[in-house]
């Protein structure tokens, strides 16, 4: 039984008279919320938007939805781009699941936004790490331990990010690259140059996506110089309306939705070792590399063991269905002491190890 609350006193009493404590906020990630004991999706709304300071600050059940609506109004946005806002991924999940979207290359992820929060620890004591400001430097950084911690730590309850405004134009180009050798080439020179660029990623076997932004009548000008210094041989296609484009991406349209998704934290230097295993499994996958080629999305359409033990070796977060099983996991001794101070009597712990995102 999942128990609805609709204020913290509610969500303190089931946290104190639990034995085990799983949170859900929108579901959008269910490989992140099986067996939940209790929502938080009526523990929603936005409590302070100071535009002027660049600030949002929220409750932990507010989908991302509502948060870039209420940015967008005032010419603002979340650079780091929440995946899973269509299907109702909420401020609290996307914090814990450490899962940032495609303007990670350019601004940084979760982890570079978040500046304060309040979570509820095992003992059912009100926490409070950070501030409410841009600049700050005091205290225990919580916020950050609890960046894609999946809520070991506690159930957070209120956050607060700071907030960029929007560039005014932004162009996507993908780059036909004729095979995978070439794609990775061109994405390693990329990646080296000077391009003030908001996304860069790979789909296989051989486009590379590049989103840039800025003014209006500057925006001509940075494309003819990328486009100007690119290697031989790309063929290049512009889109200017490209806001379908990163949607897709972040939403995971790209993938079936009857497949399991998980995130895979690599190099780009492996990507082309792990194309060639993927073309020679035999079975479908869909792959997307994203941040640079340090972050591997791959969508499986049934499970089976890695035989590759490179590929089985990597940190990973199941998004949605079931996915090969984790490689022994170390004992973390940092991790093992924050549960000791946070949830002494382990109501939030996993079934499994955590491993980093």
């Amino acid at each position: 039984m999942v128990v609805e609350v609709n204020t913290i006193d509610e969500l303190k009493k089931h946290v104190t008279s639990s034995e085990v404590v799983r949170a859900v906020g929108g579901g959008s990630k269910p490989s992140l919320s099986c067996n939940p004991t209790v929502s938080l999706r009526n523990l929603s709304g936005i409590v302070e938007y100071r535009a002027d300071e660049y600030t949002v600050t929220a409750l932990a059940g507010t989908p991302i939805g509502q948060i870039d609506a209420a940015l967008a109004e005032k010419g603002q946005y979340l650079p780091f781009d929440p995946p899973l806002s269509k299907g109702g991924a909420t401020l609290g999940g996307t914090v814990a699941s450490g899962v940032s979207g495609p303007g990670r290359w350019r601004y940084g992820g979760i982890r570079d936004f978040i500046i304060s929060l309040k979570m509820i620890s095992g003992a059912g004591e009100m926490l409070v790490g950070g501030a409410k400001v841009v600049k700050n430097a005091a205290g225990f950084d919580l916020p950050k331990l609890m960046v894609g911690a999946k809520g070991r730590f506690g159930i957070m309850t209120e956050l607060t990010f700071k907030v960029f405004p929007r560039p005014k134009a932004m162009v996507t180009l993908e780059l036909r690259c004729g095979d995978t050798d070439a794609a990775v080439n061109v994405m390693g020179v990329i990646a080296m140059g000077p391009w003030d660029l908001i996304s860069l990623e790979m789909s296989p076997p051989d486009s590379v996506w590049v989103r840039l932004g800025g003014l209006p009548e500057a925006i001509e000008t940075k494309i003819q110089r990328f486009t100007d210094a690119l290697p031989e041989g790309c063929d290049v296609q512009r889109y200017d309306d490209d806001e379908s484009i990163w949607s897709r991406v972040k939403e995971f349209e790209w993938v079936d939705d009857q497949w399991s998704l998980v995130k895979l934290a690599i190099t780009p230097g492996r990507i082309q070792n792990f194309e060639r295993y993927f073309c020679s499994l035999g079975r479908p996958t869909a792959r997307r590399y994203g941040c640079g080629g340090n972050v591997l999305y791959l969508g499986l359409s049934e499970v089976a063991d890695f035989a590759d033990p490179e590929l089985a070796s990597l940190p990973r977060v199941a998004l949605r269905g079931e996915v090969p099983p984790l490689a022994p996991a170390i004992s973390n001794l940092f991790v093992n002491r924050l549960c000791s101070i946070f949830d002494p009597q382990q109501k939030f712990a996993e079934k499994s190890p955590i491993q980093s995102s």
